[in-house]
């Protein structure tokens, strides 16, 4: 694992106009995607990332591990209202893929909701977009953590 002091966050592109990369490292995410994300004016929280040659898959269309990566990093950024500052892991994801997305530069763009929120669990759902087209919808499950005791 590298140094997280020598990590730099990955540009915002053109193609998604006021999103941020979210505040926290995650190597992964950023691999992958990078990710993105913004609150729209109706408080919502919006997820995109720009398709790349890298996305797809060898049929052309946006890899499927890929979207699930993309609903993962989003249900989480949707959750963090219900999470505050707690820690949570993946407990359950489903992804109903409905159409391929085939347009390279494309801003995909992920928008959902907390269903529910307990004391142990999160509960969202929300939709993979291209270009008004859905390609995917998602539910997850998140399970809060209790928090680490401090190394003292």
């Amino acid at each position: 694992m590298s140094d997280s002091a020598s990590f730099s966050p990955p540009p915002v592109p053109a193609a998604l106009p006021g999103f941020a990369f979210a505040p926290y490292r995650d190597p992964y995410e950023a691999l992958t995607g990078p990710f993105f994300y913004k609150t729209d004016a109706q408080g919502e929280v919006v997820c995109g990332f720009v398709a790349a040659p890298k996305h797809f898959n060898g049929a052309g269309a946006l890899h499927g591990g890929l979207l699930m990566s993309f609903a993962d990093y989003a249900a989480f950024m949707i959750a963090q209202a219900a999470l505050q500052d707690m820690s949570a892991v993946t407990l359950t994801a489903y992804c109903d893929f409905l159409r391929a997305g085939r347009k390279t530069g494309a801003p995909v763009l992920a928008k959902g909701e907390i269903t529910r929120a307990s004391r142990n669990f999160v509960f969202v759902r929300g939709d993979i977009l291209c270009e008004d087209a859905r390609l995917a919808s998602f539910t997850m499950t998140l399970k809060k953590l209790p928090p680490r005791p401090s190394d003292g």
